[in-house]
């Protein structure tokens, strides 16, 4: 379920939320399918500092949510939908599977993010791939 906890000023489309939604569905169905680790997290767009494109919020009981950064969602939506959420789901496997500290993108989860995201997985936010997918929705709208 996606929570969108912004102002007005940073709005989110319906349509971006509906695509969140549908790829936060998607993955969690795909975890289930793989791992047979049922997450069904939350996912909040909420303002957060803007070299934050994303994080997993876990306790000591296991992942608790995603929050998914507004002002970078609402700029790159088709990045954030395609490789950041993934990257989130890929922490929140990890964390349910392996029930302890791994180094948040060693070997195990970049194994994970490799398989829930098709083979694409950015440790880091990839410029270039931003840059690809912003010209692109540019022309297509």
């Amino acid at each position: 379920m996606i929570f969108n906890l912004t102002r007005s000023d940073a709005e989110i489309t319906q349509k971006t939320i509906e695509r969140l939604e549908s790829k936060s569905r998607y993955l969690d169905q795909k975890i289930k399918r793989i791992y047979n680790v049922d997450l069904n997290l939350p996912v909040y767009i909420k303002e957060i500092p803007r070299q934050i494109w994303g994080y997993m919020l876990y306790n000591n009981k296991g992942p608790e949510a995603i929050y998914l950064n507004s002002n970078v969602l609402k700029d790159n939506p088709d990045y954030v939908i395609n490789h950041v959420l993934a990257h989130e789901f890929a922490h929140a496997v990890e964390r349910k599977i392996y029930k302890r500290k791994n180094r948040s993108h060693g070997k195990e989860w970049k194994e994970i993010c490799m398989t829930i995201s098709d083979g694409t997985c950015d440790t880091y936010v990839n410029d270039q791939i931003v840059v690809k997918e912003k010209i692109s929705s540019f022309f297509n709208n």
